[in-house]
């Protein structure tokens, strides 16, 4: 990934090790001028919310696409200076984890937001089919952007569905239910979550608060990304989660996708795109 002149490399939530992402990235890329992580007192930030804050108000002055370097924690610190700032509109927020805090709001300020890989991320390679699907769309117009992922329908019978594409991590949207920063879908909306190191129990418990807050009253379908890293069988405990969504929610569509998640292959979403689910896949076009 070289000569990317559009793109820069921002910092919204933890900090990084410079050597995955020469690693990831190649190190000739200049994309890797990113340097080390600042010094922060709480080491589970790269950098305090105003550091953080300045250097994504700089980078968006400047570059059409700002790649977060890494998730982990911290990202939701900047919605309140996010909020009252005078952003540049037509931009391109892309990260997952942690960095999906910053989604909705985004959106809503005029902003693009796509759901891929991160070059912090150790489990990020430029050279995967997701890493090539990213390259492919960082080389073309964001207008022509377009995308496809495998969606399996858990029953028989479930129409073609069109709609809104969401996409984002679980514990995270979770966190932001109640404040100014996310709000009910307005449109019919797929939703597309995923998650990482959380029970069965804890996932339930986030989304009955879904639920209880009225977040899904305009969703048409939920497409269930990864659900790595749990304790125990972990596939199994997917499949418990699954199954009891499932048994909650016998009317809502709910699709499974291996393409999706803290995973080698984190393929592309892009938010607010034109989504149909049909034929066991999920198609989505910018607009």
């Amino acid at each position: 990934m070289n000569n990317i002149s559009d793109i820069q490399m921002v910092s919204t939530s933890g900090p990084w090790a410079t050597e995955i992402i020469e690693k990831n990235l190649g190190k000739g890329s200049e994309l890797c001028a990113i340097g080390a992580p600042p010094v922060c007192e709480f080491p589970f930030h790269a950098g305090t919310a105003k550091e953080r804050f300045r250097a994504f108000l700089s980078a968006q002055e400047k570059q059409k696409i700002l790649w977060a370097i890494k998730g982990g924690y911290g990202a939701s610190d900047l919605l309140p200076l996010l909020a009252h700032s005078r952003l540049q509109t037509g931009r391109v927020l892309v990260g997952c984890s942690d960095v999906t805090a910053l989604f909705p709001l985004l959106i809503k300020l005029g902003w693009k937001c796509l759901h891929a890989h991160m070059p912090g991320f150790r489990k990020f390679s430029s050279d995967s089919p997701a890493g090539q699907a990213l390259r492919r769309l960082f080389s073309a117009d964001v207008e022509q952007w377009k995308g496809q992922i495998d969606a399996a329908p858990t029953r028989e019978n479930i129409p073609e569905i069109s709609g809104k594409l969401f996409c984002g991590n679980l514990a995270v949207l979770s966190s932001l239910i109640g404040t100014p920063y996310f709000e009910p879908f307005q449109e019919p909306t797929i939703l597309v979550l995923e998650d990482i190191s959380e029970n069965p129990g804890r996932i339930i418990r986030a989304w009955s608060q879904w639920q209880q807050a009225g977040m899904l009253e305009n969703v048409a379908a939920v497409v269930l990304g990864r659900f790595t890293d749990m304790p125990g069988d972990s596939e199994q405990q997917e499949l418990l989660v699954q199954s009891e969504l499932q048994r909650r929610n016998p009317s809502m569509p709910f699709f499974i996708t291996k393409s999706v998640g803290h995973i080698d292959d984190n393929y592309p979403l892009l938010l607010g795109a034109e989504t149909t689910l049909k034929h066991g896949q999920l198609f989505w076009q910018a607009t």
